[in-house]
């Protein structure tokens, strides 16, 4: 079907809302204006997103510090030359050396 990014990112993003609130981290999104639809589930693109989220959620939530910052999950959706691009960052702990293999 074809799915509208901008809502998908809103919809994720206050299903995530609940448990960010919960860890004390803000989640904000940057969604480009007059991004073109895409196709496919938008139940399943919706779950991916949360769960994206919510793994960055809990990334930042593990930082020791309150830097305000720190504690901050971005979700930006942008046009590129072949279609439309949704990225989640965070500035969580990462992974730790003795668990990157």
């Amino acid at each position: 079907e074809s799915v509208a990014v901008a809502e998908v990112v809103a919809e994720a993003a206050a299903l995530a809302a609940a448990q960010a609130r919960l860890r004390r981290v803000t989640v904000a999104c940057d969604v480009a204006d007059g991004l073109p639809d895409v196709r496919g589930d938008r139940v399943q693109l919706t779950q991916v997103l949360v769960n994206l989220l919510l793994n960055a959620v809990e990334a930042a939530s593990a930082r020791a510090d309150d830097d305000a910052r720190a504690r901050r999950v971005m979700v930006r959706a942008a046009r590129r030359a072949r279609g439309v691009e949704v990225s989640v960052s965070d500035r969580g702990v990462g992974i730790a050396p003795g668990d990157l293999e």
